[in-house]
């Protein structure tokens, strides 16, 4: 029987930022999913493409083009869900938001940008070294990653 590697898990922390109490853990991606979610972030709004299907008055591509971007979306949102292990988000009344796709629907969608970068930042930049084992034998790396967030553009 070959090595079957385990997948590492970040615990994200988001400290002197305003989720300065979030914690979350989630799994690694394959490479696969990794550059799925590159090609997604390069490619979710083609505005050429929009305009010109616009000003063609071509309103059946517009459509087809607002489509694709749902479709890619929602493709990033499953793999996110996927890899969500745990955290400690809870809802206005009080009670935990579930690690699952439907949990996150619910949730502000700048939020989840963010807590999406600072995972896609994480696994990108951060180095696993061949440390030491936790008590329970599995790896993991914690992250702590300052934020700046950013306002949304109110320009127009």
């Amino acid at each position: 029987m070959g090595f079957v590697p385990e997948r590492t898990q970040y615990r994200l922390t988001f400290t002197d930022t305003k989720y300065a109490d979030l914690q979350v853990t989630m799994t690694g991606m394959s490479v696969g999913e990794y550059l799925d979610t590159l090609e997604v972030a390069g490619n979710v709004l083609d505005s050429k493409a929009l305009e010109v299907a616009s000003q063609a008055g071509d309103m059946a591509r517009v459509i087809a083009l607002f489509g694709e971007i749902r479709d890619q979306a929602m493709g990033v949102y499953e793999t996110f869900a996927k890899h969500l292990v745990a955290w400690n988000v809870d809802d206005a009344e009080g009670a935990h938001v579930p690690e699952t796709l439907d949990g996150i629907r619910t949730q502000d969608q700048l939020f989840i940008r963010d807590v999406m970068q600072a995972w896609r930042t994480g696994i990108a930049s951060v180095d696993t070294p061949l440390g030491q084992p936790l008590s329970d034998g599995d790896m993991s790396q914690e992250l702590s990653l300052p934020m700046e967030i950013s306002s949304p553009n109110l320009e127009s």
